[in-house]
Order: structure tokens, then sequence, then C-alpha cells
């Protein structure tokens, strides 16, 4: 996936350090994440998840708020 606008400092990253919190409302974020977990895929480089109030558990199981906010991105076919 391209991001339109996708700083050249991601582009050129080997490491990732990702803060995952209340963001999921965030269009950009969401395809930030998406963006470094496809260059992780593609070469390995490491990607260190920061949780800031936010379950861990809830965004991996896509619950509570955080699958609300991926509920209405699927609506409006951001994908």
């Amino acid at each position: 996936m391209e991001v339109v606008g996708c700083p050249d400092a991601l582009e050129r990253s080997e490491k990732y350090l990702k803060v995952i919190g209340q963001f999921a409302a965030s269009k950009w974020c969401l395809i930030e994440l998406v963006v470094i977990l496809e260059k992780n895929r593609a070469n390995g480089h490491p990607v260190m998840p920061i949780f800031y109030k936010v379950n861990p558990s809830h965004v991996r199981k896509q619950e509570e708020k955080f699958a609300q906010a991926l509920a209405e991105h699927e609506e409006k076919e951001i994908w």
C-alpha cells in the first residue's frame, strides 16, 4: 500500500516504533500502521508496538472502542 504524503523517514526506516492508542478513529494512523506491517513482512524489520491508554487485548481481539472505530472505517471503505 502506498500512502500519499508518507514521510520519507517511514520509507527508509529499518526499525519501527508505533504508538497504538485511541487512534483507531484516525484514518491516517491506521493506514500508516498497515504500511509499517507490510514493510515488516517484506523485509523483516522489527516493529515495536507501544500501547498508550488502550488495552492490548482490545486491539488484538478488535473489541470495545477499537472494534467500533474499525467497523466505521470498513463502512467508509478506507481499505
